[in-house]
């Protein structure tokens, strides 16, 4: 168990045995706090969300009873057998009747569900679950307010109906407009834990028939966005949603491939003509194909397809660049919504000492030691980043907050080359505190508290480098 975890059970556990009363509230937190950090994929409708988490769930589509329930926020856990509950606004909770190779309806109008939570025997979902969402600004605006409703208002109220996100994947299809950033904006997130993908990647620019590939494009296009956002997002990564759903949830059979393969004989021409309907179909198989692999699995991969449905496979994961997105959520995204869980953790303990005032002693007191802890530093410091960042993006201390979270060694929490000399250290510290010092009398409530716990993080890196002397 990792020394955070640690430290916040061990916590919880001291507080449960001096306010025996608060069992059920501790309860909640401890299940929260031992279940797998939650990453919820937002954007606007259409954008490709549902199809993402199908992809990175992974399941065989013939083994999963399937959920219409597209219009509410799902919450998609590690567990079994595979299930489905519903939470409603009055705060009833009823039981989906799923089956598997069949679609089941929702039991309630969806309006009134706050959100649906899912279980399902799948293994990426032991690492970190999944909150698929209705899309953003559309039409009747009902997707929009189920989804700020239990993403925002729920998280504010900390309250049971909550979904409790950890970071975010930020779905968008060329550039994010502005209503989409302000919504990523309001759900409080940091950019270390806040990912950005550029969906539908085959299809960007002039597709799989145009001149240059057209996941060149996006990948360039996408480090365009992540410059232009990086206060929001840590990158952008672009992905090919359909390929990656296709090839991940055993969609593609031996008869697929051969149906494919059949159109490797046919030039580029002769194929466009068949999908825009100026030349007759004998098998009308290709709207099918398309369905299943897009125009740019159809054209750049039809002639693998004659090596059978596993090489073709093999190929449509490769180009639907799902791996590297995977990467890059395990490697950097679930780190720091482990951090946020932390944080989430901690601000719910102590929202305890105001709906328990009999208790606020007790709870003050386990509060303090947890941010006095050395082990929760960087949970803390990430807390003050998310506080700083909605008080004034703009503030000096977010890049001396930024470094000091995701540094691992002494010189990296100071922007220092990792071989740096302990005496480079210290006159890095030296230098941040005299900054610290003229900020003092200009700075915000949120400023004024991270600067406490950056001098706390600065002793740290202080007494680390001179051990290096």
């Amino acid at each position: 168990m990792d020394p955070i975890t640690r430290t916040l059970l061990d916590t919880i556990e001291r507080l449960r045995s001096t306010a025996p009363s608060l069992e059920e509230q501790l309860d909640a937190i401890t299940a929260s706090l031992t279940s797998a950090p939650r990453i919820v994929i937002v954007g606007r409708l259409k954008a490709g969300k549902s199809t993402l988490v199908n992809a990175l769930i992974g399941s065989p589509a013939s083994e999963t009873a399937a959920l219409e329930a597209t219009n509410v926020v799902t919450v998609f856990e590690y567990g079994a057998p595979d299930r489905a509950v519903a939470h409603l606004l009055n705060g009833e909770s009823i039981a989906i009747n799923t089956k598997r190779g069949q679609v089941a309806e929702l039991p309630a109008d969806a309006r009134s569900i706050n959100y649906v939570r899912r279980w399902m025997p799948a293994a990426p979902l032991r690492d970190y679950s999944l909150i698929d969402t209705p899309g953003l600004a559309t039409l009747t605006e009902d997707n929009e307010r189920a989804t700020r409703r239990a993403l925002i208002e729920g998280y504010e109220q900390t309250k049971n109906a909550s979904v409790d996100a950890d970071a975010a994947i930020f779905l968008f299809d060329t550039t994010p407009r502005r209503d989409e950033v302000e919504f990523l904006t309001s759900l409080g997130f940091t950019p270390l834990n806040t990912l950005g993908v550029l969906s539908r990647a085959d299809g960007f620019a002039q597709g799989a028939l145009g001149d240059r590939d057209p996941f060149e494009q996006a990948c360039v296009h996408a480090e365009t966005i992540a410059g232009e956002l990086k206060q929001y997002l840590t990158t952008v990564v672009p992905v090919a949603g359909l390929l990656a759903e296709t090839s991940h949830t055993g969609a593609l059979t031996e008869n697929d491939a051969r149906d494919i393969a059949r159109f490797s004989q046919r030039d580029d021409i002769d194929l466009l003509r068949g999908l825009l309907g100026t030349v007759e179909e004998a098998d009308g198989g290709i709207e099918r194909i398309v369905k299943l692999i897009g125009e740019y699995g159809l054209f750049r991969g039809r002639a693998t397809a004659a090596h059978g449905a596993a090489a073709l496979n093999d190929w449509l994961i490769e180009a639907s660049r799902l791996p590297q997105l995977k990467d890059i959520i395990n490697r950097t995204i679930t780190p720091y919504a482990r951090l946020h869980r932390a944080g989430r953790i901690i601000a719910g303990l102590e929202q305890l000492a105001y709906s328990h005032p009999e208790h606020r002693e007790a709870v003050r007191n386990a509060s303090h030691d947890l941010r006095q802890h050395e082990a929760l530093q960087p949970a803390i410091l990430l807390m003050d980043l998310k506080a700083v960042l909605k008080e004034n993006p703009d503030s000096e201390l977010v890049d001396m907050l930024l470094p000091l979270i995701t540094g691992y060694y002494p010189a990296d929490k100071m922007g220092l080359d990792r071989y740096a000399s302990g005496y480079d250290i210290i006159e890095a510290v030296r230098q941040a505190r005299v900054t610290l010092q003229g900020l003092t009398f200009s700075v915000g409530p949120a400023e004024e508290a991270a600067m406490i716990t950056i001098n706390r993080a600065l002793d740290a890196v202080e007494r680390a480098g001179e051990a290096l002397t």
